[in-house]
């Protein structure tokens, strides 16, 4: 029986001391919530100098920490430049472009709305057939270029001009001369499988691809622009921590703020003064 009474007394102790700690937990939640309220503006709501007292930390506590923010922009800089000529593989883009001629009386050279309009509906078959299998592997083939249907796909291009016969071809690569050299294949290709297909020979080409001089992707001014941005973000982060962890009251309207009590009075500080004096008994 004494055991079992010295039992009950442990765990009705043990129960105390934790409903006193999820207390004291939910008591810090709350304070912190009112000061991330009061941080963000939502003291406007009570009083109007809530936000310039809260700017003011945030100015001072950037004037403490303004160096680091500027190494941590820099080094962001200085990775995404980095990342941009070192690690990402540069990329380029040729295109070529190849025009739907459809004509209903091929003795007439020229062109009537009907055959314009029947131009632009092919366009979009012929969109589809650029990109079927049976050009790909022949493209493939012809180049002799491992690669899957899918990686193909991934790299061709295909899309009308708005309201146009126009088809423009485009391939993305890491090799220019690659790039180059398989928009003419399809294009070449194309020409010459569209008459098994549809039995027409209404396709001319407009333009060929050239080897193009400067990368497509990535972008070093858009890469770095980026870099700019988290950077600022994650300055913004360590000023905000810092605002955050400085819980020190230093002015009397944050003591009422944070305790809510009414200011009695004020004690004066006399160090600079008692200073002064010492100084001059010397």
């Amino acid at each position: 029986m004494i055991y079992n009474k010295y039992a009950q007394i442990d765990n009705k102790i043990i129960t105390f001391e934790i409903l006193r700690r999820l207390i004291y937990i939910y008591h810090l939640f709350i304070l912190f919530k009112e000061r991330f309220i009061n941080l963000v503006g939502g003291g406007l709501i009570v009083e109007d100098n809530y936000m310039e007292i809260d700017l003011v930390k945030i100015w001072e506590a950037f004037k403490r920490v303004w160096v680091g923010c500027v190494v941590v922009c820099i080094a962001s800089l200085a990775l995404s430049f980095l990342i941009t000529n070192f690690l990402i593989t540069p990329k380029y883009k040729a295109t070529g472009k190849i025009i739907v001629v459809q004509r209903s009386d091929a003795q007439n050279s020229q062109l009537n709305i009907n055959d314009v309009n029947v131009s632009q509906k092919l366009v979009t078959t012929y969109s589809e057939i650029l990109l079927s299998e049976r050009i790909s592997d022949l493209v493939l083939e012809k180049l002799q270029l491992d690669f899957s249907s899918n990686e193909y796909k991934e790299m061709v291009k295909v899309g009308a001009a708005s309201n146009t016969e126009v088809i423009n071809i485009s391939v993305v690569s890491p090799d220019a001369q690659e790039a180059t050299n398989m928009v003419n294949t399809i294009i070449d290709v194309f020409q010459n499988e569209i008459y098994d297909i549809m039995n027409v020979e209404n396709v001319s080409v407009l333009n060929e691809a050239k080897l193009p001089e400067y990368q497509d992707s990535p972008s070093l001014i858009k890469n770095m622009l980026i870099g700019l941005v988290i950077g600022i973000m994650l300055s913004g982060i360590i000023v905000f921590v810092y605002v955050f962890r400085d819980t020190t009251i230093k002015s009397e309207q944050e003591f009422k703020d944070a305790l809510g009590y009414p200011i009695i009075g004020v004690i004066p500080d006399f160090g600079d003064e008692m200073a002064r004096l010492e100084k001059s008994n010397d």
